[in-house]
């Protein structure tokens, strides 16, 4: 039997925005002494089998589905590891769609989208959360979306909290498939 592979499907914004959010989270992490990542919109946590679903599923969300733009809601911090400082974003109604087309083709219904993008990876005190949070002058404005990327975890941990060790798969455009 074939082990369950963990994996994720994110939404990755289009420049500059992602220039913008990776200048943001380099800081953070050499500040806070942390690991910097790809700025990042995750629509879809799981498992499946084979890898190659999941290459094919990738294809066809990005033909089924154009760029998108969400809509910044407020910057904030919480308790969980990968919503330590973030940015929370509005529903949007192609976002959902992504996240349902993969439930269905996977079955799988037990991801909550919550659409946020975090600006930092760190288990540390609610005052330096809270000290981080006021330290962003972001506008809450538009981020344009365009790509999206099938990321593993370190295939020697299988674990996401290994930042480092994240593992891009393959990357689609919205609207083209490809």
């Amino acid at each position: 039997m074939v082990s369950r592979l963990p994996f994720t499907f994110w939404l990755v914004p289009a420049a500059p925005a992602y220039e913008t959010f990776a200048e943001t989270i380099r800081k953070l992490a050499q500040q806070y002494e942390a690991v910097p990542f790809e700025p990042h919109v995750t629509f879809f946590t799981g498992e499946a089998e084979p890898q190659e679903k999941l290459l094919q599923l990738g294809a066809e969300l990005a033909q089924t589905h154009p760029p998108l733009t969400l809509t910044g809601q407020m910057v904030n911090f919480s308790t969980h590891f990968f919503k330590t400082v973030f940015v929370a974003f509005f529903d949007d109604p192609i976002l959902t769609s992504l996240y349902r087309q993969t439930a269905v083709a996977l079955d799988d219904y037990n991801y909550k989208l919550e659409p946020h993008m975090s600006l930092i990876y760190k288990n540390t005190a609610v005052s330096t959360k809270k000290k981080i949070v006021q330290s962003l002058k972001y506008e809450l404005s538009t981020v344009p979306f365009a790509t999206i990327k099938l990321v593993f975890p370190n295939p020697e941990t299988g674990d996401f909290a290994d930042i480092g060790g994240w593992q891009v798969v393959h990357s689609w455009k919205l609207g083209e498939g490809g």
